[in-house]
């Protein structure tokens, strides 16, 4: 994908398991992203910013270099740190490696990873494709709440073909409330899909 005349490639192994491709929410989500760099660097200049099942740290890496200043975490359970590195180094030099780190995070884990430079709390939470299964709802929410403050802005897609509602249920009985983005402001190759990336945040608003 390029953006702003920077060129980012992606890399992608099977051998990785789920996390080693980009799925359709995490194509859309990087879409979104690129359509809406001006808005971004408005909302995240100078903020922090945490990706949430990573993969391969495409789209994290491509938030970093949309909004060079904000500080940009990649995260992924252990066996994915090295992918994410390997895509981190695939692109170095179109990378500020002071604005961008990769961090091994279980979601939930009360106890914040050092790598995480000493933040608790984030400005900005997304991830795609992360709540397939109803078994990860519990831990993702919870660590929407571990990392999030109430000015928090969260981004995830999800595919309605294998999101249960149960994990908007789990998200209103934790104090969030969600809206899907309208296809308006989509690419207009995800128009009427059965997939879609939800806004959320803490509720109600202080």
């Amino acid at each position: 994908m390029t953006i702003g005349g920077v060129t980012l490639r992606m890399n992608e192994s099977w051998e990785a398991g789920i996390g080693g491709g980009l799925w359709t929410t995490g194509k859309a989500l990087a879409c979104y992203f690129r359509d809406n760099k001006k808005e971004l660097e408005k909302i995240l200049r100078n903020k922090s910013a945490i990706e949430l099942g990573s993969g391969n740290a495409f789209i994290g890496m491509l938030l970093s270099v949309i909004v060079p200043s904000a500080k940009v975490f990649v995260t992924d359970i252990g066996e994915h740190v090295q992918f994410m590195e390997d895509t981190l180094q695939l692109n170095r030099d179109q990378l500020d490696f002071d604005r961008i780190s990769v961090a091994e995070y279980n979601w939930g884990d009360a106890v914040v990873p050092a790598r995480l430079g000493g933040h608790s709390k984030f400005d900005f939470i997304f991830g795609s494709d992360v709540a397939y299964r109803d078994y990860l709802h519990s831990p993702l929410v919870e660590a929407l709440k571990l990392l999030s403050h109430q000015g928090t802005k969260i981004l995830i897609g999800v595919t309605m073909h294998d999101t249960s509602v149960s994990f908007f249920d789990k998200l209103i009985e934790n104090g969030f409330r969600y809206t899907r983005l309208h296809d308006s402001v989509m690419d207009e190759e995800f128009h009427g899909k059965m997939s879609g990336l939800f806004f959320i945040e803490r509720w109600p608003k202080s």
